[in-house]
């Protein structure tokens, strides 16, 4: 699910991959058809919110490592903002459709 804040900027809300499909590049395929989506439509960043890195979980560190590994870069990290503890923001730069 992807929420479209302005015309520039979206975020990816909800992203689910079962257990036994995780390493086979769908994620990573369904992040780059969100993205080229998006180019075509005119937006040049895709944000998203996970646990932060200051929540110790082997779960959500595999989670931050995915986003990183797909071009996703940390902006900050704040507290009590979609949960009571911390939530990470990930930016990822998307190149404009030519």
């Amino acid at each position: 699910m992807i929420r479209r804040h302005f015309s520039e900027s979206a975020e990816l809300h909800l992203i689910a991959i079962s257990p036994e499909a995780r390493g086979l590049g769908i994620g990573r395929a369904l992040i780059e058809k969100i993205t080229a989506d998006l180019a075509d439509d005119g937006c040049v960043h895709l944000s998203v919110h996970t646990v932060g890195p200051s929540f110790d979980n082997d779960a959500y560190a595999q989670t931050r490592s995915f986003y990183r590994a797909i071009g996703f870069y940390p902006l900050e990290e704040h507290s009590n903002m979609d949960w009571s503890g911390p939530t990470l923001i990930l930016v990822r730069p998307i190149t404009p459709a030519t």
